[in-house]
């Protein structure tokens, strides 16, 4: 079958994807990203893949990687399909904020497009072209990483030893409609820190300065460094401060 004939069987993908987005996976829950990797291992072996795991380290799920292609034994550089199974969600939220389910044309759930949904359709794909005898020249691997949410830190470098072998890196996330991203700005994360002169906040307000109302506005200064327009982007994701309400807070973080 030429690949120019390709047929999706749309309710089998809509099927494959809702069912691994039921799998809740978020990124501390090392237990729960497991759980999700065995449903991909086993995905990956129904596809004759051969599998390798790595345990997780450092309080992070396992990283599975699988090898396939009619010529996964060759040394030529091949193409390596990369994902991450975590999702930023906290367990429950399928059955509250965020129900998985099939709105016409839209599928709703945790990692549905980020990005479970990608990676599954990736594993369908090989699978379809495998069935329908497409042979490749090189070796396809897949590599699903458990803690991309929080910046990968503990597979960073397993990450790029592995992308290293590879000719190809394809990570089936979504970009904008009808494009595909060939490339992304690099990212940077500081940890700012803000002292304060401690007072009762009741009697003694004026003569205590507040880490708290500091920060507020150093953070409406770094935000608005934002140009959405060139796709540079500064956003403050963490703030804690203050231990008492009675007292001026003397830190913020």
């Amino acid at each position: 079958m030429s690949i120019d004939h390709f047929v999706v069987d749309e309710d089998e993908v809509v099927r494959g994807i809702l069912d691994w987005v039921r799998v809740e996976s978020p990124t501390y829950n090392k237990n729960a990203v497991n759980r999700m990797m065995d449903l991909a291992e086993h995905t990956m072996e129904c596809i004759g893949a051969e599998i390798f795991r790595k345990k997780g380290v450092d309080g992070y799920g396992d990283v599975l990687k699988a090898r396939i292609g009619s010529n996964s034994n060759s040394s030529q550089p091949g193409i390596l399909i990369l994902g991450h199974l975590d999702t930023i969600h906290l367990e429950g939220t399928i059955n509250s904020d965020l129900k998985v389910r099939r709105e016409g044309d839209k599928l709703f759930g945790p990692g549905v497009s980020d990005m479970k949904g990608g990676m599954y359709l990736a594993c369908y794909v090989i699978e379809q072209l495998l069935k329908d005898g497409i042979m490749f020249d090189g070796h396809i691997s897949f590599m699903f990483i458990p803690d991309e949410e929080v910046g990968s830190p503990s597979t960073r470098g397993l990450i790029e030893e592995e992308a290293r072998n590879h000719e190809y890196v394809l990570v089936p996330e979504p970009a904008k409609p009808r494009k595909f991203i060939s490339g992304r700005h690099a990212f940077l994360r500081y940890k700012i820190h803000v002292y304060g002169k401690p007072a009762h906040a009741g009697i003694a307000v004026g003569v205590g300065h507040s880490a708290i109302s500091v920060m507020s506005r150093t953070i409406s200064d770094i935000e608005s460094f934002s140009k959405v327009e060139d796709e540079i982007t500064y956003r403050v994701g963490n703030v804690s401060g203050g231990n008492f309400v009675n007292v001026v807070p003397t830190e913020c973080h």
